[in-house]
């Protein structure tokens, strides 16, 4: 063990969830770059916000437009385009930690679906419980300028 003088306990949950995070922090990464490429326009093209992650961040840090719609299917588009590049073990990996993940594992092996994992499962847990989340902690100073002036 390098660095580390601690042994780890190697269990099934634990390397589950390392893989999932793991996968998780890929999507989050390629999905924020890929809507920091997004020129900025919705909400106004004097805003001073640089491109739709800034939008995005700040309706969920203060109000959403009354485009909201159109900012969740664009993110739900570009996590979806990664989930479906995914392998198949990397997919049941995070479909685990999804509510329908855990009601599974909490069900009786004899009853269980053999492969349960969906894709619009995994999508809507990564958008809800991560991407937007994220975006709740996010700033830069053209959003704290932003929700300064808007308050």
């Amino acid at each position: 063990m390098v660095g580390n003088t601690q042994p780890r306990k190697l269990s099934e949950f634990r390397i589950c969830k390392d893989l999932s995070m793991h996968v998780i922090r890929r999507i989050l990464n390629s999905t924020i770059r890929g809507l920091q490429g997004m020129d900025a326009g919705l909400s106004g093209d004097d805003n001073g916000l640089k491109n739709v992650w800034d939008e995005i961040v700040v309706q969920v840090q203060g109000e959403q437009s009354y485009d909201w719609d159109t900012y969740l299917l664009t993110m739900t588009c570009l996590i979806d385009g990664a989930v479906v590049d995914l392998q198949r073990y990397e997919l049941e990996a995070v479909w685990l930690l999804t509510p329908e993940g855990e009601d599974w594992d909490c069900e009786n092996e004899e009853d269980r679906d053999v492969n349960p994992a969906c894709d619009d499962e995994v999508v809507n847990y990564i958008l809800n419980d991560h991407l937007l989340s994220k975006a709740g902690g996010y700033e830069n100073q053209r959003i704290r300028t932003y929700l300064e002036e808007s308050y």
